[in-house]
């Protein structure tokens, strides 16, 4: 059995805020924007942030099991480095002093990493991740590990090591997956930022379903650490998640930088994507299915509003069928999933007899997998990519659902009905790993001001490199039609 989690010697009596006037659960459920501005104001310290944060996890865990490390001495160390710095005018910048979580497959230097498999239990990470040391340099507070399921290879955040992770909206249903845990911290407004990953909508399911925002930016636009081998190729990212899109944005700036120990992260030095431009209306095309896969009615008809609003704003939306296969899409990924684990696994020396019967399954079909039909699937992903930069010379922007269903019951591993009709165990997935076949910038926000029982995300993608004129049309987007910053449930 791993030691107890840190969370559990601490409770939120002990780190009392002293000089701070607004209640702990008003202070931790503040955006990363709110917290920056209140502690240039000098009306907050970073060391009453962390302690509210703290406090709420610690209040919230049973409910949630959203975080599954959680080091409250660090934190509170980094929070009072930062607050010297702001008293001496040497602060780092927007970031400083802003707690965030890191998911459970990118290494915190002293904390767990364990994959979410129980063959990793004990592992501690011995060094940062680039995404996470670029952080760090800006001052932000790494605080906690989230949960996901094993290896990060599902649609649901479960796992025989920590157990499942509950959504803020209704905790009998599963945030998704494989960010499940670091949306869920959200939601329920614990703490406004989070490092997660994206490989076929890791970061951007798990938005849709519980009302958070997650950007999957173009590859190369933020440096991947190499200490957790990647499944998928060049199709996993590091996504940052918030609650809103100056959050992401505010993330993204410091992030979106090249490092020395990823060749790849050289996006982030292309000239500035002017497309879509300001100065005339966005050419958007407009898909709520693929091919004959099913969709919730009420999703399609909020998407239909979205798409109605964008008109509304100036935006020439054109309604058209989905740009790519869906089979084709599914082949690619079925290839890579089973080479990238098989790979995984040998590489880590992860013994099969631990594992779940689900990654043994993927293990067992990627070492059936032969090079020339692996080549094969990269060669049609290199193709793939080519078609979406021709379809961005005539396009601006695409819309989409995020997902065709709402969040499951977290006893499923996936919803077997959607709209009425059968769905296999990647119909929640429809919508989703084209984007990371493309290499392209996609973002989940809420559609807010809509009466639907749970949260709908509206998926939108633009050109390679064109990630900060994406968030452009999110923000303004959230303006018009902002949505709630905390589940109800947990406000």
């Amino acid at each position: 059995m791993p030691p107890p989690l840190r969370y559990e010697s601490w409770s939120p009596q002990r780190y009392p805020i002293t000089g701070c006037q607004m209640p702990h659960d008003d202070v931790a459920q503040k955006s990363a924007s709110e917290m920056s501005r209140l502690l240039e104001q000098k009306q907050v310290s970073a060391l009453e942030i962390v302690d509210a944060v703290l406090a709420r996890n610690a209040r919230l865990h049973p409910a949630l099991n959203a975080c599954i490390d959680v080091d409250a001495d660090a934190a509170r160390a980094a929070a009072r480095q930062s607050d010297r710095r702001r008293r001496d005018a040497r602060s780092l910048g927007p970031l400083d002093g802003i707690p965030v979580t890191v998911k459970d497959n990118l290494a915190v230097k002293g904390m767990k990493a364990t994959w979410g498999s129980k063959a990793l239990a004990h592992r501690i990470a011995p060094h940062d991740d680039p995404s996470v040391a670029l952080l760090r340099a800006a001052g932000a507070v790494i605080w906690a590990k989230t949960n996901l399921p094993e290896l990060a290879l599902a649609g649901v955040t479960d796992n025989e090591l920590f157990g499942a992770t509950r959504n803020p909206w209704d905790t009998s249903l599963t945030p998704g997956g494989s960010s499940g845990g670091a949306a869920a911290a959200l939601a329920a407004g614990i703490g406004p930022l989070a490092l997660a990953t994206d490989a076929g909508g890791s970061a951007r399911r798990p938005a849709a379903y519980t009302g958070t925002v997650g950007l999957r930016p173009s590859n190369g636009m933020i440096p991947r650490g190499s200490f957790f081998p990647t499944t998928t190729s060049d199709c996993q990212v590091v996504a940052p998640m918030a609650r809103s899109i100056a959050d992401i944005r505010m993330t993204l700036d410091v992030l979106a930088a090249p490092h020395v120990n990823d060749r790849t992260s050289s996006t982030s030095l292309l000239p500035a994507a002017t497309r879509p431009p300001s100065d005339r209306p966005l050419r958007i095309l407009y898909f709520s299915a693929v091919g004959s896969s099913p969709v919730d009615d009420r999703i399609a008809a909020a998407l239909d509003t979205a798409a109605g609003r964008l008109s509304d704003m100036g935006h020439d939306v054109i309604s058209d069928a989905a740009p790519f296969s869906l089979e084709e899409i599914e082949a690619i990924w079925s290839a890579l999933i089973g080479a990238g684990t098989a790979a995984a696994v040998t590489a880590s020396a992860l013994p099969l007899a631990e594992l779940t019967p689900t990654i043994r399954g993927l293990v067992d079909r990627g070492t059936k997998l032969s090079a020339a039909q692996y080549v094969e699937a990269i060669e049609s992903i290199n193709r793939i990519r080519r078609q979406f930069d021709e379809l961005f010379e005539r396009y601006d922007v695409l819309l989409s659902p995020t997902s065709p269903c709402f969040p499951w019951s977290t006893t499923e591993p996936y919803p077997k009905v959607i709209g009425g009709k059968d769905a296999g165990p990647r119909g929640a997935a429809t919508f989703l790993p084209f984007v990371n076949v493309a290499g392209i910038p996609a973002i989940s926000l809420p559609i807010g001001d809509i009466e639907t029982p749970l949260p709908v995300g509206m998926q939108l993608a633009a050109a390679f490199g064109a990630d900060r004129s994406l968030l452009r049309l999110a923000e303004a987007i959230e303006a018009r039609h902002p949505w709630p910053a905390t589940a109800p449930a947990f406000a």
